[in-house]
């Protein structure tokens, strides 16, 4: 009898204990895991225009709403077809950048920068741009980006924007020292 005490005693436990540990997980079983789609992993945006060619961490840089902005990210090709066109416009349908990408390849518009002029380049705000291929198109709402972070003034440096020196922070006081 004192066997069967102890089971009953033990299969509630178990039961209340399967209970919670579906409760805690529950909304990891119905709510999708962001990292397991793709998304922008950085500063700039991401748009699929079409199942193959999409655009990635577009950004525009400048030092100050008087100078050109530049466009940097990339376009990927991740089709096994050869030729994918596309182009790179502004919101009233301006031309930017067009080309055409080998399967399975990416332009990085890092390497040559995009002087974009026309649209509204005040750094902390967004400006929309289309991306078009394969005659879809897609409208995307780039932020723009001045100097402060360092991986982003070289671009500006190269361009010739003066771009002012970050601000001198102070050293992080250590309690106790």
């Amino acid at each position: 009898m004192l066997r069967s005490r102890s089971r009953a005693g033990i299969v509630p436990g178990v039961v209340l204990a399967s209970a919670a540990a579906l409760t805690l997980t529950g909304c990891g079983l119905m709510t999708p895991i962001t990292t397991q789609g793709p998304y922008a992993a950085s500063d700039g945006v991401r748009v699929e225009v079409t199942d193959d060619v999409w655009a990635e961490n577009l950004l525009l840089l400048t030092a100050d709403a008087e100078q050109p902005a530049l466009l940097i990210g990339l376009v990927a090709n991740h089709s096994k077809t050869d030729g994918a066109e596309y182009s790179l416009s502004t919101a009233d349908g301006t031309e930017l950048h067009s080309g055409s990408l080998d399967a399975e390849a990416v332009e990085n518009l890092n390497e040559e920068p995009i002087e974009v002029t026309g649209v509204d380049t005040v750094p902390g705000s967004t400006t929309v741009l289309s991306v078009a291929s394969g005659g879809e198109v897609s409208s995307v709402t780039v932020p723009v980006m001045d100097g402060t972070l360092v991986e982003y003034r070289e671009f500006l440096e190269a361009a010739g924007q003066d771009v002012p020196e970050p601000e001198e922070r102070p050293e992080p006081r250590v309690w106790g020292h």
